[in-house]
């Protein structure tokens, strides 16, 4: 896979089969390039994703995003209308507007970073 040229990010040593996703708080909608983060494909109109340079996407799919609790306990589900495929990024990228929305608290400046699902 070529990298993308709008993200400085090695992934040396990823293991086959495991999808890096990575948390940021500027951005508001998910990106990604991987497979299993599109078990369909909506074909839309071009966007461009601002934050990305020129870069462009047109295939879109509702997003997912499970994660255990903190204590392996159970599951946190968190659903977003739409996530973009952004060819050639290597990893996915989850927005923390949307989900702060939805209810979701995240605490990323402490020493040891959480999130808060809604009550």
């Amino acid at each position: 896979m070529a990298p993308n040229p709008h993200y400085k990010v090695a992934m040396k040593g990823q293991k086959e089969g495991v999808t890096l996703n990575m948390f940021d708080t500027g951005a508001t909608v998910v990106l990604s390039d991987n497979d299993v983060h599109f078990p369909i494909e909506l074909d839309g109109e071009p966007v461009k994703i601002a934050g990305t340079g020129s870069a462009l996407v047109t295939k879109a799919t509702p997003q997912v995003i499970s994660v255990l609790n903190h204590d392996a306990s159970g599951y946190i589900t968190m659903s977003l209308t739409r996530g973009y495929r952004l060819k050639g990024l290597g990893f996915a990228i989850i927005p923390s507007g949307p989900l702060e929305r939805m209810g979701f608290e995240f605490r990323i400046k402490e020493e040891n970073p959480v999130f808060l699902g809604p009550a």
